[in-house]
């Protein structure tokens, strides 16, 4: 990939314990069932950690990827470049 190129890639992070993640399926509402509850808690489960998400990018050889938790249950990656901040800011 060239250096030049922007990365953005979001994914769910694995909660640090059992009662982050019990708060977090309990908070998408009652309007699911417990078979979609127990999807979402085992896709939660089988998420990557921060530091997993790091390694990867690391072992990926990829360079300057900036790798934080976006929000409550998303990790992002990305790497902007002039280029997608134009495209960005031309759809805005």
């Amino acid at each position: 990939m060239d250096a030049g190129t922007g990365i953005f890639i979001r994914d769910l992070i694995r909660p640090a314990n059992a009662q982050i993640m019990n708060a977090l399926v309990d908070s998408i509402g009652e309007e699911y069932d417990e078979y979609q509850k127990k999807l979402f808690r085992d896709s939660l489960h089988a998420a990557l950690t921060l530091d997993e998400v790091n390694q990867l990018i690391s072992l990926s050889g990829l360079q300057q990827v900036k790798v934080y938790q976006s929000c409550d249950r998303h990790w992002t990656a990305e790497r902007s470049t002039e280029r997608a901040k134009l495209i960005c800011k031309f759809l805005i």
